[in-house]
């Protein structure tokens, strides 16, 4: 089961990916943040920073991905 705020969260990220213009402004914004976190060097840097930036850019060049190319179909018939 999940909670409440996992589903509404969720669920905004797919409502984000559905509009191409939303999807690669969000997309690069989060890309930039991620290459801040990973090229700058700041004191309060941890393993969790660490990670959040490998997740936050995976979303963010998954967004742009998404952007480039449209909605895709799950299969081809």
């Amino acid at each position: 089961m999940s909670s409440p705020l996992v589903r509404r969260a969720r669920g905004l990220l797919l409502r984000l990916a559905r509009t191409r213009v939303a999807a690669g402004v969000v997309g690069i914004v989060l890309v930039a943040f991620s290459s801040g976190l990973l090229l700058c060097e700041f004191s309060w840097e941890s393993w969790v920073s660490d990670g959040f930036g490998l997740v936050t850019g995976g979303t963010g060049m998954a967004l742009v991905i998404t952007a480039i190319s449209g909605r895709q179909p799950d299969w081809v018939e």
